[in-house]
């Protein structure tokens, strides 16, 4: 499998900045990276039960991703996350979707929700466009960073990969997700627009958007679905 699949887990990413680009100062970044948050641990994100006052208040005041991913390495991400299924190291939704926010005053908007597909692999070519670097190595992932500036819309035919203790899944960024589930060797495709829960299954419903994906999951795993499969924990 391609390493962007084996990438490191994000559950929070804030980034604050100060600073003038135009004057050539480089921007103070602080980067918050949490383990075992899933997106619906947060107040900001639907909790209930407790509040996150302090990451709720840079929600307000920045821009959060609602379909960002946290690609694991280890497998380690959450159990429970709102109402959707899946707990640690799946590869439904309830293990992979992870809170992300980005907060720069006068930079950034104020209070807007993004619902752009996101991972955590794109974190880095993101942080080399906002600092003027090309990377000497290509990247799996893609820069945002238009997206958080501009409101730029990343294309349809995006998706983001990942792998888990379950199989290998694909969540492309119209909505289609499909997963694989290893232990059958079988396919699960998913509307997340109108079924973000996972309950039905429609791999019989559009076969050929089921092919499109399980194709471009086989190629990702370089030809071998069992590199789709968590080996670290």
């Amino acid at each position: 499998m391609r390493n962007h699949i084996f990438n490191s887990l994000l559950t929070v990413a804030t980034i604050t900045y100060s600073g003038n680009l135009a004057a050539q100062q480089k921007p103070n970044v602080i980067f918050i990276y949490a383990d075992d948050l899933g997106k619906g641990l947060l107040s900001a994100y639907g909790q209930k039960q407790y509040t996150t006052p302090d990451i709720d208040k840079l929600v307000k005041q920045g821009i959060s991703f609602n379909r960002a991913y946290g690609c694991m390495l280890s497998g380690d991400i959450f159990n429970g996350n709102a109402s959707m299924a899946g707990l640690k190291r799946s590869n439904l939704q309830g293990g992979v979707n992870v809170p992300l926010i980005f907060y720069w005053k006068g930079t950034f908007a104020e209070n807007e929700i993004c619902n752009q597909l996101v991972s955590n692999y794109d974190l880095l070519p993101t942080f080399a466009e906002m600092l003027g670097i090309r990377p000497s190595i290509k990247k799996d992932g893609i820069s945002f960073w238009k997206t958080l500036t501009e409101n730029v819309l990343l294309p349809d035919n995006r998706y983001v990969v990942y792998s888990s203790n379950l199989g290998a899944a694909i969540v492309e960024n119209t909505g289609w997700k499909l997963r694989h589930y290893a232990k059958k060797n079988i396919f699960e495709l998913y509307n997340l627009n109108t079924d973000p829960q996972e309950r039905n299954n429609l791999i019989d419903n559009y076969p050929q958007i089921a092919e499109k994906l399980i194709n471009i999951l086989i190629r990702e795993c370089e030809s071998d679905l069992r590199n789709g499969i968590n080996k670290t924990g």
